[in-house]
């Protein structure tokens, strides 16, 4: 069944990425998703350009760019853990925060949350987050207490493979689904969401990855390899082996669309 509405901001985490280039092929990883509590608010706006193409007097073709997100995330307040790991403020040995001018650029991060629905609850990850430092303010107390609140400017850019955000559907696997905060969802281990040339590729070979990428329902709608990796079909023509030197991924072959 599916959810009607969705509604409530829950189950904020943020995990540290790491980028690494080897033999001209970039790798992502990510630590251990940790939890952010006190959410209060998330509002991200979508970014890219849509550039229209005019013949016959009319808007004949349309492109459009996607370029990430960008907003605020609003908390109770931000944990140490994210100011040190994450906006790179220093702890010293006395246990005090320092932040310093010559820190000008802060840590990558996925983002993990999720919204209530009246079925399900619906889970998403960005992938290549980049928070600004916070404002610092609050006020006098009154006749009653009302809790400030701290907010993070984010923005969430593609990856260098192009990946945004993932989020859970209707039929997302229950695995899948109860593990979304234990570690960061990539798809799978194929690695369909790389970019790069498949030219060298057999077409039968370019066919079924296209077919596994769609079976899948990758953004991408097609599987797309590093650059120097190439397919290998079995003798059975069941199974595709990527290899790049001594490399070797094993995939699944639909059959032909």
């Amino acid at each position: 069944m599916s959810n009607k509405v969705k509604y409530n901001l829950k189950n904020v985490h943020a995990a540290k990425l790491t980028e690494s280039v080897v033999d001209g092929v970039t790798s992502f990883s990510y630590d251990t998703p940790k939890a952010i509590p006190g959410a209060v608010s998330i509002s991200l706006d979508a970014e890219g350009d849509s550039s229209p193409f005019y013949a016959d007097g009319i808007v004949y073709f349309r492109t459009s760019s996607n370029n990430g997100y960008s907003g605020d995330l609003e908390m109770a307040l931000i944990p140490e853990w994210f100011r040190t790991e994450i906006l790179r403020e220093k702890l010293d040995n006395k246990g005090v925060l320092v932040e310093k001018s010559d820190v000008t650029e802060t840590e990558k991060f996925a983002l993990l949350f999720e919204f209530d629905g009246d079925v399900k609850a619906i889970r998403h990850v960005l992938y290549n987050c980049s928070a600004s430092r916070p404002s610092i303010e609050s006020k006098t107390k009154e006749d009653t207490i009302e809790p400030g609140t701290e907010t993070l400017s984010l923005t969430a850019d593609p990856r260098s493979d192009g990946l945004v955000k993932s989020r859970t559907g209707d039929t997302t696997d229950k695995a899948t689904y109860d593990g979304w905060y234990q570690t960061v969802y990539r798809g799978d281990a194929s690695g369909h969401h790389q970019h790069g040339d498949v030219s060298g590729c057999p077409e039968g070979i370019r066919r079924a990855l296209w077919r596994q990428d769609r079976e899948r329902d990758c953004p991408n709608r097609r599987l797309l390899l590093p650059p120097g990796w190439r397919g290998r079909t079995a003798p059975t023509a069941q199974e595709t082996t990527l290899v790049r030197g001594t490399a070797k991924i094993p995939l699944r072959v639909f059959s032909e669309p």
